[in-house]
């Protein structure tokens, strides 16, 4: 899905991901109970750290991919550690 694609994600806003996702849940409040539940799942099983700021913004951090690391470093978007 969409997080797995991206090496770094950047912040998202709780809105847009139920816009991009399709979801059937038109309130937003119910949305955001659904996407913290699923968040949870998605943490237990991939270990990626997840928050929900005050702005509604979806904070994700992961550990990229073997690819994704060197697209990263090759960018200049992280550093190498050595």
């Amino acid at each position: 899905g969409y997080y797995s694609s991206h090496a770094k994600p950047f912040p998202v806003k709780v809105e847009t991901l139920q816009r991009l996702c399709g979801s059937q849940n038109a309130a937003i409040k119910g949305f955001k109970q659904e996407l913290k539940s699923a968040l949870k799942r998605l943490e237990e099983v991939t270990h990626w750290r997840w928050e929900i700021d005050a702005s509604d913004l979806v904070h994700l951090s992961k550990v990229p991919t073997v690819s994704q690391a060197r697209y990263l470093l090759k960018r200049g978007l992280v550093h190498s550690g050595r």
